[in-house]
């Protein structure tokens, strides 16, 4: 009872293959990651000075992307899945591939914003927020998706706006 070899390397042929295939998309969002922390610490450590500063960001719950992605995210998936049926060059998929990477990466950090909105309406405690985390870290990347598309579908049902409405109506319900 033991592991048939050519299959094993076959498979880390084709999972290392893909990952070759994702470094643009990973890559850039690598990148845009650096860059933002060091943007939210470059803004952390002037306000700590005490500094006027020339912006501020938005808190997290109030990120929402542009309705280009929303673009960019449908011609990947276009690239990704009619590439190999319709023949087209490799090129291709792996473009398709990396816009569905880095625009799904957005998307997820939208509906993460999406999530936090409603942790901070109905003030939930921090242990329920650091449980929420926790979750999203241990579940990997089925929780990613189902932020991503979270995050998706507010471009047709505002979230936010019936999170805070409905907060408004119990709110007014108490008095």
């Amino acid at each position: 009872m033991g592991f048939d070899q050519a299959v094993l390397r076959q498979e880390y042929t084709g999972v290392f293959d893909t990952a070759l295939r994702l470094m643009p998309s990973l890559f850039l969002l690598a990148a845009l990651g650096v860059a933002s922390l060091a943007l939210g610490f470059g803004l952390w450590w002037l306000h700590r000075q005490g500094r006027a500063m020339a912006f501020t960001l938005p808190p997290l719950s109030m990120w929402v992307f542009p309705d280009a992605l929303r673009w960019l995210t449908g011609l990947g998936l276009v690239g990704a899945m009619a590439a190999h049926p319709l023949h087209l060059p490799v090129g291709v998929e792996t473009t398709g591939l990396n816009l569905l990477v880095a625009a799904g990466t957005l998307w997820s950090v939208q509906g993460f914003g999406i999530v936090w909105y409603g942790f901070i309406v109905r003030n939930t405690p921090a242990v329920l927020k650091a449980l929420f985390v926790f979750l999203i870290i241990i579940s990997t990347w089925m929780g990613l998706a189902l932020l991503a598309l979270l995050g998706l579908m507010e471009r047709w049902i505002p979230f936010r706006t019936l999170m805070a409405e409905g907060n408004r109506a119990r709110e007014e319900e108490e008095r």
